[in-house]
């Protein structure tokens, strides 16, 4: 069986067009999930902190999963952004192997 998430999708007259990606995440991302299952919100500075990495490598990585419709960004700039996870998303525990429904 094939997992793929539907990370954006348009009304073209009586047509839906979806576009799909079956990029799997890296395991920053899963622990970022993982994380937001047990909290409500987190922040790019947390997500460095769980997982020993750079801002930029934070960045990068909450971009994606904010892309892919996983999480939700909420703020503009700075310290007050923070990300949680998206109602409709899917994945199992971990946070893999979902779909998001549209």
């Amino acid at each position: 069986m094939c997992q793929h998430l539907a990370i954006n999708w348009r009304l073209i007259g009586d047509f839906r067009i979806v576009l799909y990606s079956n990029r799997r995440r890296n395991e920053r991302q899963k622990r970022a999930i993982g994380y937001l299952r047990r909290n409500e919100r987190i922040t790019n500075m947390e997500f460095q902190e769980i997982n020993k990495t750079t801002k930029k490598t934070a960045t990068r990585d909450l971009q994606e999963l904010v892309r892919s419709g996983i999480l939700i960004r909420s703020g503009r700039t700075g310290r007050g952004v923070y990300y949680s996870l998206n109602p409709t998303y899917k994945g199992d525990i971990r946070g893999h192997k979902g779909t998001r429904n549209i």
